[in-house]
């Protein structure tokens, strides 16, 4: 998500920044000679700010841009220290983008062991696997045939930080992709995991909760750019203009667990 604003020169005329739906809000406070950037963090994770800050005839700290991690559900001070120069018209202008996750400790835990994405005992077919030459090609991500209603569990524990279960549209085209039902997850070592094409009002949690492994989070659908029924999961990082995917490992029996197959159906077998 990318911003630019503000443009200021004291005394003459402001101009407000656009309104930010976002969790991420930044704001400035100008005095008569020195102005404050706050930060404000209303979502469940933590957020990677990309802060670049342009001044004319005022003193500032440190080099632009930088990166600053806003943790969950806080405020910061972003810039305390940029001051206007005597008898100058001063101005400054600041843009920034931010992703989720903490860019310092952000990492895969490899060792961990996913459940497959269903009820436990449920059987059902790995149309697409990680990089298929349909819709993955490049993506380590995963799609289950299954019907619509279908429930769907977390494959990990984590808190859910985005959501959307507004949309009854599908098609096969690319027009459809911006349709499709979703839940974000967000796990302990920074990674997300996101379960797509859900039904219509088809989430059990919201922004916030906490869930737990094998916990029922929704219902499978057919939204969004899709060519029929069927849940498409996959884990990732957030990075500037990317999802950068990786591949995992789950439960594919009491005491078995393995990379899944396109082509191969899975029973779910649930483990903490």
């Amino acid at each position: 998500m990318s911003h630019l604003f503000i443009y200021m020169v004291p005394l003459l005329f402001s101009v407000f920044p656009p309104k930010n739906d976002g969790p991420v809000q930044l704001k400035a406070e100008a005095g008569e000679t020195e102005v404050k950037i706050y930060a404000t963090n209303d979502g469940y994770c933590p957020y990677t700010l990309i802060l670049d800050v342009s001044v004319r005839h005022m003193n500032i700290d440190g080099n632009y841009p930088k990166k600053i991690v806003i943790p969950a559900r806080s405020k910061n001070v972003l810039v305390s220290n940029m001051k206007g120069r005597k008898n100058r018209r001063w101005k400054y202008s600041y843009k920034y983008v931010y992703h989720k996750g903490d860019y310092q400790n952000t990492w895969h835990n490899d060792a961990y062991i996913y459940n497959l994405p269903y009820e436990d005992g449920q059987n059902f077919k790995l149309s697409q696997g990680y990089n298929g030459k349909f819709t993955h090609r490049g993506k380590d991500a995963l799609d289950f045939s299954m019907p619509k209603g279908t429930k769907i569990c977390a494959a990990r524990e984590g808190v859910v930080v985005e959501l959307k279960e507004d949309s009854n549209r599908g098609c096969a085209q690319e027009r459809c992709k911006k349709y499709g039902n979703y839940i974000s997850i967000y796990h302990a070592d920074g990674s997300i995991g996101e379960y797509y094409h859900l039904k219509k009002k088809g989430a059990k949690v919201k922004v916030g909760d906490h869930v737990q492994k094998g916990e029922v989070i929704g219902y499978s659908g057919n939204t969004g750019m899709t060519s029929g029924p069927h849940l498409h999961f996959m884990v990732y990082f957030e990075s500037e203009d990317s999802k950068n995917t990786v591949k995992t490992k789950f439960w594919t029996g009491p005491k078995t667990y393995d990379y899944l197959r396109e082509g191969q159906s899975y029973t779910a077998y649930h483990r903490q």
